[in-house]
């Protein structure tokens, strides 16, 4: 394991020990800032007020704001009105990329529950004992550590994952915490119904939040499903991708010139404010869309701009959706599949289509993407081409079938023409398609519909 990367710019490590001896107070502050500045000298300490209550009153600042250190140690003895629970849940949502350190003194049934909680989102710099060496506490300060680190507190062989989040936190931060559940759609050719599947299961995702990102820039075609295509973008890829080049090109140069290969504080501000402006498609979904229908040339966007608005979306809601470019050696399309929680293939039964699926299971081989992290979707299923047996047990063995969608090509049309995907009027087959990919169950109709009629499409 490396240690993160110090820059010139200050270093702040925030500390609120809380109810701890005053002897490991005194040595602590004494000792530490010393070793943080040998690992980089630009390391500061912010001491705190001991309960927290000083850490949530940070809260009511500026939601734009930064964050107020690049690291923060607390232990397990800290209390207040608010929970260390809710109150780490609450930092973390405003602040995630704030280095979250915890020293447990003790195992008990609480601080096991309080460990299972930040594993959970994905903060592992977690140390229990006794006693703590100093430089064990300077590693987990200036070092992201790994799950296996905690995972003997726990007995547990992978993180924990919270199935039906409660966001803590304050409502003008408009900002979700992790962990997110990140999906990402891929097919081996173009017409499969990749775009078709993320609408539908964005408007079954409720009650969880979820974003769909059209990662798509080549034909980007979500926004179609929900409203019409001459209709202005609420979000322009272009502006911003322009706004971010005025961050990082020389005097008198053109910005085609521009080239971006690193971003800027700047930079994640402005790509955090584009995915806040992410266009609402119902009360529980929104979508960030690709580059406008109305540009004659799009320049490609830098892969590590869509990669940083991947990140921002992941920060605003429980499940995101990507819609992949259709070529699968863009790096957009590797850093999405490398980057997703669960990979969902979607393939239809002909002939040219699944010789193309089958290729592209290659590629996810190379690129060594779990098997476990992958499922299967036949769209268009029909009397035509191969049957799904055929798929599922000779072309395409060992990739564990989500759901077929029938062959409809009507319906389809007059949902894409209304804008109005299927899911709002025959949620039933899409909430089971959306459980069986999130593992999550999504509340049952109770439309007297499907008490009268039995739907399959």
């Amino acid at each position: 394991m490396q240690p993160s990367a110090q820059t010139m710019e200050a270093a702040v490590c925030g500390v609120i020990l809380g109810e701890v001896s005053e002897s490991f107070r005194a040595q602590l502050m004494d000792q530490l800032p010393g070793a943080l500045q040998q690992v980089a000298p630009t390391w500061t300490l912010d001491v705190l007020d001991d309960n927290t209550d000083a850490l949530m009153a940070l809260l009511d600042q500026d939601p734009g704001a930064p964050p107020p250190w690049t690291a923060l140690l607390v232990t397990s003895e800290l209390t207040g009105t608010w929970s260390l629970a809710d109150t780490l849940v609450a930092l973390k949502q405003r602040w995630p990329t704030i280095r979250y350190s915890l020293l447990v003194p003790r195992l008990t049934a609480t601080t096991r529950e309080l460990i299972a909680l930040c594993a959970a989102y994905r903060c592992y710099n977690i140390a229990v004992g006794e006693a703590f060496p100093l430089s064990r506490i300077v590693q987990l300060i200036t070092e992201d550590q790994a799950w296996d680190s905690i995972a003997p507190y726990l007995a547990s062989e992978a993180p924990p994952i919270i199935a039906t989040p409660s966001w803590v936190g304050t409502e003008s931060s408009g900002v979700l915490p992790t962990p997110t559940y990140t999906v990402a759609v891929i097919s081996g050719k173009g017409g499969v119904g990749k775009t078709g599947l993320i609408a539908n299961l964005l408007m079954s995702s409720a009650p969880w939040d979820s974003v769909g990102i059209d990662l798509d820039y080549i034909k980007p075609s979500l926004p179609l499903y929900f409203h019409e295509a001459q209709e202005a973008p609420t979000l322009d890829l272009r502006s911003l991708l322009m706004q971010i080049a005025t961050h990082h090109r020389a005097p008198m140069q053109a910005a085609h010139l521009t080239v971006i290969e690193g971003l800027t504080s700047d930079d994640r501000q402005d790509i955090e404010q584009y995915v806040r402006q992410a266009e609402t498609v119902s009360p529980s979904a929104r979508i960030v869309p690709g580059a406008s229908r109305f540009e004659t040339v799009m320049p490609v966007p830098p892969t590590v701009v869509m990669s940083a608005i991947l990140e921002a979306c992941q920060r605003h809601a429980r499940f995101i959706f990507v819609d992949t470019p259709g070529v699968p050696t863009d790096p957009v399309w590797i850093h999405s599949v490398q980057h997703a929680d669960f990979v969902v293939i979607v393939t239809t039964p002909e002939y040219a289509v699944v010789l193309e699926t089958i290729d592209l299971v290659r590629k996810l081989d190379l690129l060594q993407v779990p098997r476990a992290k992958r499922g299967l979707v036949i769209n268009k299923r029909s009397k035509w081409g191969f049957s799904t047996e055929s798929i599922c047990g000779t072309q395409l063995p060992g990739i564990p079938l989500l759901g077929t969608i029938p062959y409809d090509p009507v319906r389809w049309e007059r949902s894409l023409q209304q804008h109005r995907p299927l899911a709002l009027d025959h949620p039933k087959p899409w909430h089971h398609l959306f459980q069986a990919i999130t593992q999550v169950t999504p509340p049952r109709s109770r439309r007297g519909w499907f008490r009268r009629h039995k739907e399959s499409g």
